[in-house]
């Protein structure tokens, strides 16, 4: 039996793909999750109704600027319908406004600079957990009457 395949949307605010990209790709794909780029448009018509996880990569004030409209316009509400979660790695500071959704796991923020290495074990981790956690009620069924 092939076991699922698990996958990261990388959002990028730019046309070209930064360098990071290539070296998290390479060291995630050691933990069998892939590194799907992705662009803010593409992003909105790839939902669906499970779970999806978006890493972005915030290192200058332009792609703050658009990371935060695009913020506004569709991911807040997302999160808060837990479609996605967010892992934004960023020179900036937390999004106070996400505290919510930070509690149900649906935002983790991470401080640049960051090794890529822990920057990946800290997805492959979260990403592993959510695929493989059964989340059922540990007490079994509970016992049915017979209906004569």
């Amino acid at each position: 039996m092939k076991e699922p395949q698990s996958h990261i949307f990388f959002l990028n605010y730019s046309d070209k793909l930064p360098r990071a990209y290539i070296h998290l790709a390479s060291r995630l794909a050691v933990y069998g999750v892939k590194l799907v780029p992705v662009s803010a448009k593409d992003l909105t018509a790839l939902a669906s109704p499970n779970k999806q996880f978006i890493l972005s990569i915030i290192p200058d004030m332009a792609s703050q600027a658009k990371h935060l409209a695009f913020r506004r316009q569709y991911l807040d509400f997302a999160l808060k319908t837990r479609k996605f979660r967010l892992f934004e790695a960023s020179t900036f500071a937390e999004a106070d406004d996400l505290a919510q959704v930070k509690r149900v796991d649906g935002y983790d923020h991470l401080r640049l600079p960051i090794p890529i290495e822990h920057l990946a074990r800290h997805l492959a981790l979260a990403v592993l957990t959510e695929e493989f956690d059964t989340k059922s009620w540990p007490g079994g069924k509970r016992a049915k009457l017979p209906t004569a």
